[in-house]
């Protein structure tokens, strides 16, 4: 997942960086630059995570619920009773 963040991280720094070129001093350039990549790479992690998440637990939620007999979450019997 980290990869594909990345790979689409560098890809939405490059778009930003060809529609918006330097429009302030060069000496101020370079902090905001880094600026709106540090929150380009958080917006991008922070999306894929959420996605991530939320697909693994529908995934299970509905795994859970569909089943005829619950077997799968339950312990085992073994266990239980001692």
């Amino acid at each position: 997942m980290n990869i594909m963040v990345f790979l689409i991280w560098i890809l939405r720094i490059y778009s930003w960086s060809q529609v918006n070129k330097a429009k302030f001093a060069p000496e101020t350039y370079t902090l905001w630059f880094l600026s709106k990549a540090l929150l380009f790479l958080l917006d991008t992690w922070s999306l894929a995570c959420f996605y991530y998440l939320f697909f693994l637990t529908s995934y299970w939620f509905l795994f859970y619920k569909l089943q005829k007999s619950v077997y799968t979450l339950m312990p085992e019997e073994s266990l239980s009773s001692q």
